[in-house]
């Protein structure tokens, strides 16, 4: 079957122009590789052949170390198992087309149906998934590669982990994205929005509240809390335009979350309004009304002033 340009679009994703390449090789087989959850086959019943059995517990090695992206070992696997030359041939091609792919967009958008094709007639269909999620995975170890908030064909790492089919990984590899870049947006919606589909509200929105206070522009389509989203609106509502430097304010004013430090960075309005903030729940803290700081918030956002000091939160 000739491979279509529409089926390497639905396995890779939106198909962009390759970017310049890294000084450097990206393509590395994994030392520890992540493996492939991998059942061992079902024992078999007396009088059974068990041909397709005893040949999928050979390959077991080579699927895994596919599936990790480990293309150069699975191939090697593949030879030292009998009487699967044309299978270890086969991986190898792949092996050698992935390494010659100068970036990992070039790999994401390259037309890899001739070597699948070739892998696809050598072996059962669990090994030709398997080399698919070697692929993707590969793709994803690229996309680190490129640092936080790095993207290829417009997906994050975690994303393409997502695809290769390593949801912890997917998140392992936004910890290590923040860990480089703790302000770094696009990774921070990413997790918040993960953690929110996984049923942990709480801890998402400590995450959404370090997403909207980066620097970027957030949409109502980009949030999954519905909640989160609704702050847009109501910066509309307030006047505050743009909206994206408010966000934070608007959730303590909906108790979304508590008051936070202000990130470091150069002041913007919406950074003023929330250090004034501070200091003027610290004076009440103390049994004071501290006069200049709400004179200041109520200069720079007199509507959004307004709602914190009717709901009593000044």
């Amino acid at each position: 079957m000739r491979w279509t340009r529409e089926i390497q679009l639905d396995l890779f994703g939106p198909v962009k122009a390759a970017e310049p390449a890294p000084p450097v090789s990206w393509v590395e087989e994994p030392d520890s590789p992540v493996l492939a959850d991998d059942p061992e086959p079902a024992a078999e019943l007396p009088g059974q052949l068990g041909l397709f059995s005893s040949r999928s517990a050979r390959l077991a090695p080579v699927r895994r170390l596919l599936a990790a992206g480990a293309l150069g070992g699975a191939a090697e696997a593949a030879a030292g198992i009998r009487g699967e030359v044309a299978l270890a041939r086969a991986l190898r091609g792949l092996s050698e087309r992935v390494a010659a792919t100068r970036s990992p967009e070039e790999l994401a958008s390259a037309d890899l149906g001739a070597e699948l094709a070739r892998i696809g007639a050598a072996a059962p269909g669990d090994v030709l998934a398997a080399a698919r999620r070697g692929v993707t995975a590969s793709v994803a170890r690229g996309c680190e590669a490129l640092g936080p908030d790095g993207t290829v064909a417009g997906r994050l790492a975690p994303e393409w982990w997502e695809a290769a089919g390593y949801p912890e990984e997917a998140e392992q590899a936004a910890h290590r994205a923040l860990e480089r870049e703790p302000a770094a947006p696009r990774t921070l919606l990413w997790l918040a929005n993960h953690r929110y589909g996984e049923g942990e509200a709480f801890a998402a929105r400590d995450v959404y509240r370090r997403a909207v206070a980066a620097s970027g522009a957030v949409r109502p389509g980009d949030l999954a809390d519905a909640r989160v989203a609704a702050l847009l609106l109501d910066a509309q509502d307030l006047d505050l335009d743009p909206p994206g430097p408010w966000l934070v304010l608007l959730g303590i004013l909906a108790e979304l979350w508590a008051l936070h430090p202000v990130p470091a960075r150069p002041p913007n309005p919406a950074d003023r309004f929330h250090e004034a903030l501070i200091r003027s729940r610290e004076a009440t803290a103390r049994g004071q009304r501290d006069i200049p700081s709400r004179r200041e918030m109520k200069s720079l956002a007199p509507q959004l002033f307004a709602e914190f000091l009717s709901r009593g939160q000044i």
